[in-house]
């Protein structure tokens, strides 16, 4: 691989970074099947670390897991793809305390950087989710050490969603009804005055 094809390449990935993971995804799935084994480990390295932390970014560990395992061994020492399959493996063991240790305290550099960071807030946004589906009130420190947050900002956090805090606990607001409540009810106070009608004649 020369060059220009490299060049052609990282653009295409940059350009993909500015769309979605999953552009970004499929920009790096491309240019493995295209270049593995191939290209020079230099060159492969910058692809390999945004295809991996790409799925983390969605949530995929099992083929994050797969990627790690079928990537060259050369370049498995780089630190910075070191740190994403650490983080991998914490998520993959649920240990949230060092998933957000890492995500915070590595140095990552340009876009490692801004995409950690969405990695960080996805795994928060999917903790935020599971206290509100599980928990009709949990305790500010519980709720503090699943958000890796300290507790006057996990508790700002859950007050953006409308959820109150009341003597160290925090009540998270009861879910949307999934559909319309109101169409629902209008239904039902329609087919109740067709059964009554029936029920006249």
């Amino acid at each position: 691989m020369d060059a220009a094809q490299i060049e052609a390449h990282t653009k295409k990935l940059q350009q993909a970074l500015t769309q979605s993971p999953e552009s970004a995804l499929k920009a790096c799935e491309e240019f493995e099947l295209e270049h593995c084994g191939a290209a020079d480990p230099a060159a492969m390295l910058p692809f390999y670390r945004i295809h991996l932390i790409s799925y983390l970014l969605l949530d995929d560990l099992v083929n994050a897991r797969w990627l790690w395992e079928r990537m060259p061994d050369r370049i498995k020492g780089d630190p910075e793809l070191q740190a994403v399959w650490k983080v991998a493996q914490h998520l993959w063991k649920r240990e949230l305390k060092e998933v957000y240790a890492l995500l915070t305290s590595t140095s990552w550099t340009p876009p490692l950087n801004s995409l950690s960071a969405s990695v960080l807030e996805g795994v928060r946004s999917r903790q935020m989710k599971l206290i509100g589906q599980s928990h009709s009130a949990i305790a500010v420190s519980d709720c503090s050490e699943m958000l890796g947050l300290p507790p006057q900002e996990a508790v700002a956090r859950c007050a953006v969603q409308g959820w109150k805090e009341e003597g160290g606990f925090v009540r998270p607001a009861p879910p949307e009804e999934e559909g319309s409540p109101v169409v629902g009810k209008k239904l039902l106070q329609d087919l109740t005055e067709y059964v009554c009608k029936l029920d006249a004649r």
